[in-house]
């Protein structure tokens, strides 16, 4: 009967828990949306302030320095433009992106196999799953994604 009651309890914990971390993080976004609504109304006022030139400088540069985050979280996620690759999918050439990456190819034998002599402290070690370096390939016009 105690077992139970600490299962209760243990799972009362959890549910309590996970919605003090639900209200926190709506409390968050909460901040986060004023913060960005006074960025906005900041940036208003500062526009107001210029003349069009300095206006029509500024929001080119806003502009292309939007440009150059996006382009560096294309090649962080995607990895770099290889020009030279044709697209299996939709036979477009230079618009497809390649980046290294390490596969988990499901289960080592040998590694199995030393699990079963060590009695598993071998798996601490190693883990159980094989890895293979591939490369990953991604498609900007058909927004595919492939590995060889």
């Amino acid at each position: 009967m105690g077992f139970i009651i600490t299962i209760v309890v243990i799972v009362a914990t959890l549910f309590c828990g996970a919605l003090i971390i639900d209200a926190l993080a709506s409390i968050s976004a909460k901040k986060t949306t004023k913060n960005r609504i006074l960025q906005i109304e900041k940036e208003k006022k500062k526009q107001a302030a210029m003349s069009p030139d300095e206006k029509q400088r500024h929001l080119n540069e806003q502009k292309s320095q939007s440009m150059a985050e996006t382009q560096k979280k294309r090649i962080t996620m995607y990895g770099g433009l290889n020009v030279a690759m044709i697209c299996p999918h939709c036979q477009t050439k230079g618009k497809t992106r390649t980046k290294h990456i390490i596969q988990k190819k499901g289960v080592s034998g040998a590694k199995a196999t030393g699990a079963v002599l060590t009695g598993g402290l071998s798996l601490l070690a190693t883990g159980l799953s094989r890895k293979e370096d591939a490369t990953q390939a991604y498609c900007e016009n058909c927004n595919s994604t492939w590995s060889f």
